[in-house]
């Protein structure tokens, strides 16, 4: 069978290239979608790709004015949104996070 190239596919070396790229060509595109809920009331927020990696920087920089730069940082806590950025912040503002490990 023959190898056919369908699209072109761009290689990235790690999840910050995957972030950063993403918040590049897909800015207003909806990333997360958050489910509040307040008594019988539902309501949804979407979280496009520029404010994902904004909240994402927000949260970092603010690890790194509180001194926790090469610390080692755990994130406990239920699957939400809060905590996709309490974790992307840390592995991103890592700085020895490199495509080696």
């Amino acid at each position: 069978m023959e190898n056919v190239k369908l699209f072109e596919a761009i290689e990235f070396q790690n999840i910050k290239e995957i972030i950063y790229h993403s918040a590049k060509v897909y800015a207003e595109k909806i990333a997360f979608v958050i489910k509040h809920k307040k008594e019988k009331e539902v309501s949804y927020e979407n979280i496009t790709y520029k404010k994902l990696l904004e909240d994402i920087n927000k949260l970092g920089a603010a690890l790194y004015q509180m001194g926790l730069k090469g610390k080692r940082i755990a994130i406990i806590g239920k699957n939400s949104y809060d905590w996709a950025i309490s974790h992307l912040a840390n592995m991103l503002g890592r700085e020895c996070f490199c495509s080696t490990r």
